[in-house]
């Protein structure tokens, strides 16, 4: 019969409690964190609080990119014409505010697909107990 062993346990015990305390403590965890976390999520309520964590993390990209969204029209129109006709004409904060906009957008889809993973490993855990 299989027995855990005790290094088994207490990271178990170690990431139910970081999940806990970031609920608690704030609306989302790093992507580092996250992801460690998932590797070693076996049971439907830690595939769940993993969801709610990566859902969490793609609505704050997503208002981040809304930022340095809102930062690039704002360079834009205090550019003038020349970086509508000519792209590549932009000065470099403007090309540094559209690269972040697009890190944070891709960011967030990465987030989504994680928490979308996560919730039907969630809805298998809970059949499999059945």
């Amino acid at each position: 019969m299989w027995k855990p062993n005790r290094l088994f346990v207490s990271k178990s015990a170690l990431a139910l409690a970081l999940i806990r305390s970031s609920m608690a403590a704030g609306p989302q965890l790093e992507a580092a964190k996250l992801e460690g976390l998932a590797v070693e999520a076996r049971t439907a309520a830690r595939h769940a609080a993993l969801s709610r964590q990566f859902r969490l993390r793609a609505e704050a990209l997503d208002a981040e990119a809304a930022g340095h969204e809102a930062n690039v029209e704002k360079l834009t129109k205090s550019a003038g014409a020349m970086v509508r006709k000519w792209p590549g004409m932009a000065t470099k904060p403007l090309e540094t505010e559209r690269e972040k906009a697009m890190e944070a957008r891709r960011a967030a889809r990465e987030s989504r697909k994680s928490a979308e993973k996560h919730l039907r490993l969630g809805v298998e855990a809970l059949g499999a107990r059945k």
